[in-house]
């Protein structure tokens, strides 16, 4: 019977790594050559990048580590990547453009896992499980799935609570049932809760001016009424200009006097309107010496 070159590294490093570690039950699992793990996010899954001398030695390291679930090695270069994360929730095995790339994951078991919850003197030389809360615990970026500890799942990956993603990035679980950002609609409309709306004022400024003469002045009265729309001006020795609108009636008497009225507003260089039924207003202006 003839083995390939995979089932070959397959025994011996099974057989090496049972004989190094005898409280840990994990294996390796090796691709056929031409396969790269590529992860979700390089900067937050690499855990190391050096050269072994051989494939025998990355996974020795990969397996020393219980962060590293998952590597690559290329045989010729003799470049090994550990990476943090299983391919199922950190990234994924695709062809790669060199030959002689090889990817090697560690096959958790449910044995791994069996004291979790326990107290924390079950789980001292359980690898994969901490001390958290005096209870055995998942490590950090995994959670527990009913049998095993799994990694976190990154932006997009499906879920059914907060626990299951990438917390220490921000992720929690959506409504969606996956990973993504949480965003409070409320901080898009802060701005607008400091607003004042202000309610429209409309202003109407009204100027009388009188012009006096060298003439005398005495006892000017001016009366005005809605109850007419008819201008009428009596004056003695002087000449009055008046401007009138609808609805607004000025009499003015004066025994001697020249005098100018001129109305103006805002809305209306020459119209000045009056809503009071009866108004009188009696300006004395004594005599100039």
């Amino acid at each position: 019977m003839f083995f390939s070159y995979q089932h070959l590294l397959f025994l011996v490093l099974t057989l090496y790594l049972q004989s190094t570690s005898s409280n840990r039950q994990s294996f390796i699992n090796l691709s056929q050559l031409g396969l790269e793990f590529i992860p979700i996010n390089e900067n937050l899954l690499l855990l190391v990048d050096i050269n072994a001398d051989s494939i025998i030695i990355c996974s020795k390291i990969c397996f020393s580590n219980t962060y590293c679930q998952t590597f690559n090695f290329n045989i010729q270069s003799k470049r090994c990547r550990l990476y943090e994360g299983d391919i199922d929730n950190t990234g994924s095995v695709i062809i790669s453009q060199s030959i002689q790339l090889v990817v090697g994951t560690i096959k958790l078991t449910t044995d791994d896992f069996i004291d979790y919850g326990r107290p924390c003197s079950f789980c001292e030389n359980k690898p994969y499980l901490v001390c958290m809360n005096s209870t055995c615990q998942c490590q950090s970026h995994s959670f527990y799935n009913g049998s095993i500890c799994q990694s976190q799942k990154f932006l997009g990956g499906s879920c059914t609570n907060d626990i299951q993603c990438r917390n220490d990035v921000n992720l929690t679980c959506l409504s969606t049932m996956q990973c993504g950002f949480n965003l409070n609609i409320d901080d898009a409309y802060a701005n607008l809760t400091n607003a004042t709306i202000l309610a429209t004022t409309m202003y109407i400024n009204s100027t009388i001016s009188i012009s006096t003469s060298t003439s005398d002045l005495i006892d000017i009265t001016s009366t005005s009424t809605s109850d007419s729309t008819t201008t009428t001006t009596t004056s003695t020795d002087s000449t009055s200009t008046t401007t009138s609108s609808t609805s607004t009636t000025s009499t003015t008497t004066s025994t001697t006097a020249t005098t100018t009225s001129t109305t103006t507003s805002t809305t209306a260089t020459t119209t000045s309107t009056t809503t009071s039924t009866t108004s009188t207003t009696t300006t004395t202006i004594n005599r100039c010496e």
